[in-house]
C-alpha cells in the first residue's frame, strides 16, 4: 500500500519525534548515572540518591543505578539496603561483576565468609584478571586470619598494575597499618595520590591512620589530610566531625571548634553542623557559652525547629525542666500541627505523664492522635495511660498499631 503524501509526512513526523523521544529518555538515564557517580566520588550522598531515584523513576530496571545506590548505602552504613541494591543489580544483570564484589564486601562485613569466597570465585571464574574481585579475595585472606598470605597477595596486585589502583592500595595501606606499620602504610597512600591527588577514598584513610597512630611525628600530618578531604567533599560532615574529633581527643579544644565553625561556614544551611558545634560548646566550654550559642543560632534561624530540640536537650542535661517545657511549648505554638510540634506534643506529655500531671498529658496525646492517628510514640503513650486506667483491651489495640509501624521495639515489647 502506498501512502498519500500528507499521511507519509505524519508517519514520518511521528517516527522522528518518537526517536526523539527515546533519545531524550537515554540522555536523562545516563545524564543521571553520570551525575550519581560524581556525586558518589564526592561522597555527597544525599544528592547522588536523589539522582539514583530519578534514575529508577525513569527505567525501574536499570542495573547500574541499583549498582550506584548500593555503593550509597555501603558507605551510609545501610548494609541491609546495600545488599538488597546489590542483589538487584546482579538480578537484572548477571554479569554485572562490580555489583557481585560488592555483594561479596558485604557477605564479608556480615561474616559470611563462605558466601564471599563463593561469590568471588563466580566473578573470577568469569575475568580472572578482575581487579576488584582480587582485591576483595586478599581481603578475605585477612579476614579468614592469614594476613601474610593477604599481604602477599595485596602487593603481588600492586606491582601488577601500570598506575595505582586506589581500592588496592586502600588495602595494602590498611594491612601495613594493622602490623603496625604506618610508616609504610603511609608510603602507599602518598605514592598513589601522586596518581590519583584529589581521590577522597585515600585522603579518608590517610586521616585515618595518622590519627590514630601513636607516633607523633605520623599523627602531625593528620590535619593536613583532614584539610585535603574536606576541600574535596566540603558538604560531607563525617568529615569535618571527625577531624574535630580528632583535635579533642588531643585536647586542642580551640582547634576543635575552629573546624567545627568552618564546617558550619562551608554549609551554613546544614542545621546538623550547627548543632554539632552547639553540641561541643554544651560538652567542652560549658552550659552557659552553649546556651548563648543556641539562642543566637535560633535569633538567625527562627523556622528551624531541630536547633530548639537542641536547646531542649541542653535544659535537660541542665535539669531545668521548665525551661526545657517553655522551649517545647513554643514550638507547639508556632508549628501547630507539622511534624516537629508533634513531636515536641509527644516530649511534653511524656515529661508531663512523668511527673504526674495525667489530664494535661492527656490533652497533649489527644491532639497528636487527631492530627496523625498512626504516630507511634503517641498510641504507645495512651496505652501505657490506657493500662494504667485498666483497660486493657483498647491499650493492646493502640500497641498493636504501634508495633506495626514500629516492629521490634523493645519499648512496645515490653508494655
Amino acid at each position: 500500500m502506498t501512502l498519500h503524501h500528507p499521511l507519509r509526512t505524519v508517519v514520518l513526523c511521528a517516527a522522528i519525534a518518537l526517536l526523539g523521544a527515546c533519545s531524550s529518555k537515554a540522555d536523562r538515564i545516563q545524564s543521571g548515572l553520570d551525575k550519581g557517580a560524581e556525586y558518589v566520588r564526592l561522597a555527597d550522598w544525599d544528592k547522588a540518591n536523589v539522582e539514583m531515584r530519578n534514575v529508577l523513576q525513569i527505567d525501574p530496571k536499570n542495573a547500574q543505578a541499583f549498582f550506584l545506590a548500593g555503593q550509597i548505602s555501603e558507605a551510609k552504613g545501610e548494609i541491609q539496603r546495600a545488599y538488597s541494591n546489590y542483589s538487584k543489580a546482579v538480578e537484572l544483570k548477571p554479569d554485572h561483576t562490580d555489583a557481585k564484589v560488592g555483594l561479596a564486601r558485604i557477605y564479608m562485613l556480615a561474616g559470611r565468609l563462605a558466601d564471599a569466597e563463593k561469590t568471588l570465585s563466580e566473578v573470577l571464574s568469569a575475568n580472572a584478571a578482575h581487579v576488584g574481585a582480587l582485591t576483595m579475595k586478599a581481603a578475605l585472606t585477612a579476614r579468614q586470619g592469614d594476613p601474610v598470605g593477604a599481604m602477599a597477595q595485596a602487593k603481588a596486585l600492586a606491582e601488577a598494575q601500570k598506575t595505582p589502583v586506589i581500592d588496592v592500595s586502600m588495602l595494602l595501606a590498611g594491612l601495613h597499618a594493622n602490623q603496625g606499620n604506618p610508616t609504610a602504610a603511609l608510603a602507599v597512600i602518598d605514592s598513589t595520590l601522586k596518581a590519583h591527588p584529589k581521590n577522597l577514598s585515600l585522603l579518608q584513610v590517610g586521616a585515618q591512620i595518622t590519627a590514630n597512630s601513636t607516633d607523633e611525628t605520623v599523627r602531625r600530618r593528620a590535619v593536613d589530610f583532614f584539610r585535603l578531604a574536606t576541600e574535596a567533599a566540603p558538604k560531607n560532615i563525617d568529615l569535618w566531625n571527625a577531624w574535630a574529633i580528632h583535635h579533642t581527643r588531643l585536647n586542642e579544644l580551640d582547634l576543635a571548634e575552629a573546624v567545627l565553625r568552618n564546617s558550619v561556614r562551608a554549609q551554613p544551611d546544614d542545621s546538623q553542623r550547627t548543632l554539632a558545634l552547639l553540641d561541643f560548646m554544651g560538652s567542652r566550654r560549658g552550659k552557659d557559652v552553649a546556651e548563648k550559642e543556641f539562642l543566637a543560632a535560633i535569633a538567625a534561624k527562627p523556622k528551624e525547629a531541630k536547633l530548639r530540640f537542641g536547646l531542649v536537650n541542653l535544659y535537660r542535661n541542665s535539669n531545668r525542666t521548665a525551661d526545657a517545657h517553655r522551649v517545647l511549648q513554643e514550638i507547639i505554638d508556632t508549628g501547630k500541627d507539622t511534624p516537629s510540634a508533634l513531636t515536641a506534643r509527644n516530649l511534653l506529655a511524656a515529661d508531663l505523664l512523668a511527673g504526674g500531671k495525667v489530664a494535661q498529658a492527656r490533652a497533649l496525646n489527644d491532639e497528636v492522635i487527631k492530627a496523625s492517628p498512626r504516630d507511634g510514640a503517641a498510641l504507645v503513650m495512651r496505652g501505657r495511660m490506657l493500662l494504667s486506667d485498666g483497660d486493657a483491651r483498647s491499650a493492646v489495640i493502640d500497641l498493636r498499631a504501634a508495633a506495626k509501624d514500629q516492629p521490634g521495639s523493645p519499648e512496645v515489647a515490653a508494655l
